[in-house]
């Protein structure tokens, strides 16, 4: 049986896009809307230091205390606390399990 270049060419485009979307190695930048749109976030990941204050919360406040505060401009959730940050973004993204970043749309 002969194959028609045509159909070999999207027979190796699926075969790539199903071996490009089973790479895990990156934080998978999914990103999601929060407290009425004013925030982004993904999980799994962690912005790398410029902490300026840190507040024991959950995972779906911590926006909002991001927001609270006047200077922070993005955050990191882990372990029961919401890490504060302040830095020109885009800064070094990370990958941590069971984390959740993101940043205050104004103020980036």
């Amino acid at each position: 049986m002969k194959t028609s270049p045509v159909c070999l060419f999207f027979l190796l485009l699926v075969a790539g896009i199903i071996c490009i979307s089973a790479d895990d190695s990156q934080p998978r930048q999914v990103y999601n809307y929060g407290n009425n749109g004013q925030v982004i976030w993904m999980w799994n990941c962690d912005w790398e230091n410029n902490d300026i204050a840190q507040k024991p919360s959950t995972g779906e406040q911590c926006g909002g205390v991001c927001i609270a505060n006047p200077d922070c401009n993005h955050f990191t959730y882990y372990n029961g606390v919401c890490y504060m940050k302040k830095a020109k973004l885009p800064t070094p993204l990370n990958k941590l399990q069971g984390a959740i970043c993101g940043w205050v749309r104004s103020r980036v």
